[in-house]
């Protein structure tokens, strides 16, 4: 998992923009998530050339104002890379899980093997039952 991370981490860079239009001052003006907004920002590609795109910057960001922005190696916009407590705390999360779910997984074929054993050795159970009397 950790492997995983890493490899997550390298795929995205930063990338320094510039805002070419203020960010709308509260969240609901631009259908935004959390406590940032989209808004225009301007950057340069790895190739030289000028992009306009869309980024998440903090409510009532002024034109000028430079940002940070996450791309993969095809240039498009990714979340950041989580690190520190944030990144362990997934990998317990997504370890625990797996483990609830492997667990339950074992315990339900156990209970239908168990339920057609139950049900193969009824008959001879009242087999022996009418030998008894």
């Amino acid at each position: 998992m950790v492997q995983n991370l890493e490899s997550r981490r390298a795929e995205r860079h930063a990338v320094l923009a510039v805002l070419i239009q203020g960010a709308p001052r509260a969240t609901s003006e631009a259908a935004g998530a959390g406590d940032q907004v989209w808004a225009k920002v301007r950057r340069t590609a790895s190739d030289g050339s000028t992009r306009t795109s869309l980024a998440r910057v903090d409510p009532g960001e002024k034109t000028g104002a430079r940002t940070q922005m996450w791309l993969d190696r095809n240039g498009k916009l990714v979340p950041a890379s989580v690190a520190g407590v944030e990144a362990e705390f997934q990998v317990v999360a997504l370890g625990t899980t797996t483990a609830v779910g492997a667990g339950a997984a074992v315990l339900s074929v156990g209970w239908i093997v168990r339920g057609r054993l139950e049900r193969r050795r009824m008959p001879a159970v009242g087999q022996g039952v009418g030998l008894v009397r």
